[in-house]
């Protein structure tokens, strides 16, 4: 979920004496959770943010959150949001001369083709594992081998995940009895619990929909591609 990834994002940057925290967020439901989940993980640890703005939905008008970021000089700046506002903002930053640690949660994880090799040094979170050469991990090994059978085979986090999606509703697809209906594959699912696709888990239930906590922190290369 969004609060896990916001939660990893500031316990790496609490363990590495990064504790002034900026915050800029899509002006929506999502980024209004994000922000709650950011509120709620410095509090934790008795901070607060050093500055949050909004950035209105589906435009890359940072002006205003670029200003209050400035403004602040957080030692870091977490964008809740898609990732061309994400490059907007970091542009414009460091355009004026302030550029603090950033990070971006996983839906602008493809940030590198908006921003190109400025990206290079952004903090990315991951909800699934490493797609590229984790070798010791069945899923990721099944993945590669299945994906790596196409002439235009491209590994990524993006793709990893909706194998990831497949494998998981074949499988309860397959354990559903006939008639197969939307309803009993939904009862299915929630029946999953710790369910092993190959080291990597899922759980279910009728109060949870959630189904995986993974979350890992990555770094974006100056090529684009990620270091763990």
């Amino acid at each position: 979920s969004t609060p896990d990834e916001i939660e990893a994002a500031v316990g790496h940057a609490w363990t590495v004496g990064v504790t002034k925290i900026g915050a800029v967020y899509q002006d929506d439901a999502f980024g209004k959770e994000g922000l709650e989940a950011l509120n709620a993980a410095i509090a934790k640890r008795g901070g607060t943010a050093a500055a949050v703005a909004p950035v209105p939905r589906g435009t890359v008008d940072v002006a205003a959150a670029t200003d209050a970021m400035v403004a602040a000089k957080p030692q870091a700046v977490l964008f809740i949001g898609q990732s061309k506002p994400a490059a907007a903002l970091i542009k414009a930053m460091r355009a004026k001369g302030v550029s603090p640690q950033f990070f971006v949660l996983s839906v602008a994880s493809g940030l590198h083709a908006d921003l190109g090799e400025a990206a290079q040094g952004v903090v990315v979170s991951q909800v699934v594992p490493y797609p590229f050469t984790e070798l010791g991990n069945p899923v990721v090994r099944e993945y590669q081998s299945i994906i790596g059978q196409s002439s235009d085979a491209k590994f990524s986090y993006n793709s990893l995940e909706g194998f990831l999606n497949a494998k998981l509703i074949a499988r309860a697809v397959s354990r559903t009895p006939a008639p197969l209906t939307r309803a009993k594959v939904i009862a299915t699912l929630e029946s999953l619990n710790a369910e092993d696709l190959g080291g990597f888990s899922v759980s279910y239930g009728k109060q949870s929909n959630l189904g995986s906590r993974f979350v890992a922190l990555t770094m974006i290369r100056k090529d684009g591609s990620f270091a763990r």
